[in-house]
């Protein structure tokens, strides 16, 4: 028998806590996944499935996260993709750096399943019919254009993980893995 509901589903992101104050109001309006995930710039979805995040899989992305240095970023504007609100973040080059070392590192999970996909770093404010999308980022506009460039720091990444079945806040941190610590001592 078939189950009703998809298979469970993991991410790596980088969360962003300190825009919570900024961008919760529009999240919690807009975002089905955002009692489940704090804000965040998604670096590689779909990751191995749950149940496959072994300790082999940790030290993998343990060993990746290690090459990329802590650092800063600022929210500076929005975008729109067909039906998402978000804000962009400047510099893009440290998430593409990381995306691409992960994809280097798990090649059976290119992000969002497309290997020619090519993903642009933000960080989603809500969906919306296409009808609706001139009203609502005027409305951003208004409530948080003020507010940008918001200044923000990647410490850590992030591994989320989900179960259909729990609905849209089925969402849970399963490991944080800080960005540029070192590793083990190199054997010789």
């Amino acid at each position: 028998m078939a189950s009703e509901y998809p298979a469970p589903q993991a991410g790596l992101i980088i969360e962003v806590l300190g825009a919570e104050p900024l961008v919760r109001p529009w999240r919690r309006r807009f975002d089905p996944a955002a009692d489940g995930v704090p804000a965040h710039i998604t670096v590689l979805f779909p990751f191995v499935a749950p149940a496959d995040i072994t300790p082999e899989v940790l030290d993998r992305v343990r060993d990746v996260a290690r090459t990329i240095e802590p650092f800063e970023y600022e929210l500076v504007e929005f975008g729109q993709f067909p039906g998402v609100l978000w804000l962009r973040p400047e510099p893009e080059k440290p998430f593409r750096e990381l995306t691409e070392r992960l994809v280097e590192a798990f090649p059976d999970h290119p992000p969002y399943g497309d290997p020619d996909l090519d993903p642009l770093p933000h960080l989603t404010l809500g969906f919306f019919d296409e009808d609706e999308m001139p009203g609502a980022l005027e409305k951003a506009e208004r409530d948080l254009a003020a507010r940008l460039p918001w200044k923000c720091k990647a410490r850590m990444l992030s591994i989320f993980v989900n179960h259909p079945r729990l609905g849209p806040s089925g969402w849970r941190c399963r490991q944080v893995i800080p960005l540029g610590e070192p590793g083990p001592p190199e054997r010789d």
